[in-house]
Order: structure tokens, then C-alpha cells, then sequence
């Protein structure tokens, strides 16, 4: 008797854990950009708003997530002389900017 109360016990404690659980997962399809050949220390701008590092931003691994549509990309060394100033555009999935 003690044997079957046991494993009833076990099976309602195994049951129980193996309840509902809920999983979000969201699909981000906003596109991004990833930039190659930036030097060392150069300063990223969009649409003239100070990113940060470029480098920080080279798709290994992150990139840039960005909006669909038109932006002004700017780079600029760390003295402050631009590298790269272009109107682009972002319609979806990953664009590469390459500065070499």
C-alpha cells in the first residue's frame, strides 16, 4: 500500500510541473545596418543622432536596428573629420555599409 501511495505521489508531483507554460516570441522585422571598414574609434551618427562607437555596429554580432524609410548616415573620425555622409535608404532585412 505504501509503494502505491508513493507513485501515485510521484505521478501528481510529475503532473503538476508539467503544467501550461506560455511562450512570447516576437518577430522584430524592423531592418538593420551593419557597417564594415570603419576606423577605430569613429563616431556614428543617423539622421543626426549620435549612435555611438561604429564599430559597435560591425554585425559581428550586433547591428543597428533601424526604422523602414530614408536616413542620413554620418561617420566621423575621432577628430572629427567625416568619413561617410550619405542619404540612405532601409526597406528590410540587413544593409551592409562598407566605408573601404
Amino acid at each position: 500500500m505504501k509503494t502505491i501511495s508513493s507513485l501515485l505521489l510521484i505521478i501528481l508531483l510529475v503532473s503538476g510541473c508539467a503544467g501550461s507554460s506560455t511562450q512570447v516570441v516576437t518577430d522584430d522585422t524592423r531592418p538593420t545596418l551593419a557597417f564594415k571598414g570603419a576606423p577605430r574609434y569613429s563616431t556614428l551618427y543617423i539622421d543626426g543622432l549620435r549612435i555611438g562607437n561604429t564599430n559597435d555596429y560591425n554585425g559581428k554580432p550586433d547591428v543597428l536596428m533601424v526604422e523602414s524609410g530614408t536616413h542620413y548616415v554620418v561617420i566621423e573620425s575621432r577628430d572629427g573629420s567625416k568619413l561617410y555622409s550619405k542619404e540612405i535608404f532601409v526597406g528590410s532585412g540587413l544593409k551592409i555599409i562598407h566605408l573601404k
